[in-house]
This record gives C-alpha cells, sequence and structure tokens, in this order.
C-alpha cells in the first residue's frame, strides 16, 4: 500500500463549490479533447457494459451505471446520486478486492488505448488525460485514498501519478483538470485508478462522469485532405 502523505479531497473541493462542479466544462478545459460522458450507452436495471473500444479506449474493470434508475431508488444513498455529473450515466471501477499498489497496479481498473483502432483511425498509438470528475461511492471508511497513474507509451512502469484521502463523509464528484493533475499526462497509453483503505488496500468503489481525452493524429490536416480527394 502506497503510504505517502495525501492532500485531502476536501482541501481539493476549496477550489471549487458544490455548484460548480455541476456547471458546463470550461471550454478551455477540453479545448482539442474528446469528452466522454457515457451517456449513450444503454443500460438495463441502472446497469450496463462499457462497449470494446468505446471512442477508441478500453476500459478495464469498469461497469456503467445510471444512478437515478428506479431500479437503484433504496440501493444506493440519494446522496451519491450526483456521481453522474452528467445525466444519466457514470462509469464505476472497482478492484474486486485485488491488489493494486503503486509497485504494480496490474488489477486495477484501467482505461488504455485500443491500438487496432488508433491504427486504423490513424492516431498515434497515445493520448493525454485532460479531464475528469471522481467520485468515492458513500461515506468512505478512514483512510481512504484514491490513486490515479499514468503510463507513458512505450513504459511499463507508471510514469506520473496524482492521490489524495477521502474524509468520513459524503462526498460531491471531484473536479481534477490541469491546474490539479499538471501537465504531466500527456503522451500516455494507459491510465489506472482505484481507491482503497486499509493496511491490506481493500477496495472501494468510484465513479468517473465527464472524461476528457486528446487524441493526436498521424498526419497534418493538410494529408487528411489531400488524403480525402484521392479516394
Amino acid at each position: 500500500m502506497f503510504t505517502a502523505n495525501l492532500p485531502s479531497i476536501a482541501l481539493l473541493l476549496s477550489y471549487f463549490t458544490t455548484s460548480s462542479l455541476q456547471l458546463s466544462i470550461p471550454v478551455k478545459a477540453l479545448e482539442g479533447s474528446t469528452l466522454l460522458n457515457f451517456d449513450d450507452i444503454s443500460t438495463e436495471k441502472g446497469s450496463g457494459s462499457i462497449p470494446t473500444p468505446y471512442n477508441r479506449l478500453s476500459f478495464s474493470k469498469f461497469s456503467v451505471i445510471a444512478p437515478k434508475d428506479p431500479y437503484w431508488d433504496g440501493k444506493i444513498a440519494d446522496a451519491d446520486k450526483d456521481l453522474a455529473v452528467s445525466d444519466p450515466n457514470a462509469i464505476i471501477g472497482s478492484k474486486f478486492g485485488l491488489s493494486a499498489t503503486l509497485d504494480g497496479a496490474n488489477d486495477a481498473p484501467a482505461i488504455y488505448l485500443n491500438s487496432s483502432v488508433a491504427k486504423k483511425d490513424g492516431i498515434e498509438p497515445w493520448f493525454s488525460l485532460t479531464y475528469l470528475k471522481i467520485k468515492a461511492l458513500g461515506a468512505p471508511p478512514p483512510g481512504t485514498s484514491i490513486y490515479i497513474l499514468g503510463f507513458e507509451y512505450g513504459s511499463n512502469d507508471y510514469t506520473t501519478f496524482w492521490a489524495a484521502s477521502y474524509r468520513e463523509m459524503f462526498n460531491p464528484p471531484t473536479l481534477l483538470d490541469s491546474k490539479i493533475l499538471g501537465s504531466d499526462w500527456a503522451k500516455l497509453h494507459r491510465v489506472e485508478i482505484w481507491a482503497e483503505y486499509g493496511e491490506e488496500g481493500n477496495d472501494h468503489d468510484f465513479a468517473i462522469d465527464d472524461l476528457g481525452v486528446k487524441f493526436f493524429p498521424t498526419k497534418t490536416k493538410e494529408e487528411l485532405h489531400s488524403a480525402e480527394l484521392k479516394k
């Protein structure tokens, strides 16, 4: 288990009021990026599977949830129904009790570029993580922390990470953009995310919505335009 002193989610939220987290995304935060809100994925009884690929990405150990679906009434707390920042859907990740540490989080929920789609679409085999909103479900147990690891293209080890701890309370979704994440989340082929608590690294569910990623074409606009004219 990674035990560094982590900033509190409550501290991060001091930069944003609860209401501001529900506002539309600043244009500058996603300029040139693709916004994934998962709202085009069909659900049954408030849940569903993420297609592979989904907008050029593959998702491991994530599933879709529609928290305001009547199926979830009485099953999840009303305070957790804000996990879908843009209605109706969000995604939930869980490492299902498997070990995930900064020494090798291979069992952690992961988001990675689908290489066959990247080649077919003429984009570089990497992407940038530009924006996301994330929430730990429920009132997290003491010591619950969330970790986000970025793996640069060509590396099997993480090359950048972000982490923070949660207080024992229902927390609104936390906005993470370049101001908080920093500028090192570029040229990634994989991102791993998980939440855990306790000395054994017990799993804790978390939700993500409004995921911003940026792809990079292998050809210039002029080259792409020329290729289209030749078709």
